[in-house]
C-alpha cells in the first residue's frame, strides 16, 4: 500500500491563504472598535472559508496564526477571541464546501462533531482565568439587572423575581449552563456562517476553479506576487 505524500506549502498557496487571513483580522478589530461591529465580524468568517475551501488546512493555520498576532498588537486579547471563533467556523464552513457538503449537513455535523470540544475548552478557560470568569459572569449579571428593574416596575415583580433566581443559578452553575448555551449559539452561528459565505464560495469557485482540481487557478496577484525577486 503507497503512503500518501504530503507536499509542502507552496507559495501562492501560503500567501493566499496569508491574505485571506489578514482580511478577516481587519474585518474582526474593526468589528471590535466601530458602532454596530457585529455584521463587520460576522463577515469575517468569509475570507477564512475561502482560504479552507481553496488550500489545505496547514496553510489556513499558519495564515490565521499570523494574522491573529496581528490583530492581538492592535487591540490585544479581544482579536485573539473573536479570530478564533471566526476561524474556527469559517474553516469548517470552507472544508465543507470543498467536500461538497450542503448547508444543511455542513451545520448538523458541525454541531455534532463541533460541541464537544469548543464547549470544554471555554469551560477550561473559564476554570483557569477565574479573573476572566468573573468579568463575564459580572457582565450577565448587570446585563440582566436593567430589564429586570423595569419588568419589576411595569407590575410584573414575580416574573422578575424567577428571573433573577434563574440567572443567578446559570451563574453559579457556569459549567453547566456554558456548554448548553453553546449547544444552541453553535448551530445558530453555523448557519449563519454558511449563509454569510456560499454566495462568495461560488463565485470563487466560478473564477478560479473547484478546489483542488487541476483547473483551480491562484489568483493573478498571488503569482504575481510570489513572482517577484526575493520571495
Amino acid at each position: 500500500m503507497s503512503r500518501r505524500v504530503r507536499r509542502p506549502l507552496a507559495a501562492g498557496e501560503l500567501a493566499e491563504a496569508a491574505l485571506l487571513a489578514d482580511l478577516a483580522v481587519v474585518l474582526a478589530v474593526s468589528g471590535q472598535i466601530l458602532p454596530f461591529g457585529g455584521a463587520l465580524i460576522a463577515l469575517a468568517v468569509v475570507p477564512t472559508a475561502v482560504a479552507a475551501a481553496r488550500h489545505r488546512l496547514r496553510a489556513v493555520v499558519a495564515g490565521t496564526v499570523a494574522a491573529t498576532f496581528v490583530g492581538f498588537l492592535v487591540i490585544g486579547t479581544a482579536a485573539v477571541w473573536t479570530m478564533l471563533g471566526c476561524a474556527l467556523l469559517g474553516t469548517w464552513v470552507g472544508a465543507s464546501d470543498r467536500r461538497g457538503r450542503s448547508n444543511g449537513r455542513t451545520i448538523l455535523l458541525g454541531s455534532v462533531v463541533l460541541w464537544p470540544p469548543v464547549a470544554l475548552f471555554v469551560d477550561l478557560v473559564l476554570l483557569v482565568l477565574s479573573s476572566l470568569r468573573e468579568l463575564v459572569l459580572d457582565q450577565v449579571r448587570n446585563g440582566t439587572r436593567g430589564s429586570l428593574r423595569v419588568l419589576g416596575q411595569a407590575g410584573m415583580a414575580d416574573a422578575a423575581a424567577r428571573t433573577d433566581r434563574m440567572v443567578t443559578w446559570m451563574t453559579d452553575h457556569w459549567w453547566v449552563t456554558t456548554p448548553a448555551l453553546l449547544a444552541v449559539v453553535l448551530p445558530l452561528a453555523l448557519w449563519i456562517a454558511c449563509g454569510i459565505s456560499a454566495p462568495t464560495l461560488r463565485r470563487v469557485r466560478r473564477a478560479f476553479g473547484p478546489a483542488g482540481s487541476p483547473g483551480a487557478r491562484v489568483p493573478p496577484i498571488i503569482t504575481r506576487a510570489t513572482a517577484l525577486p526575493g520571495a
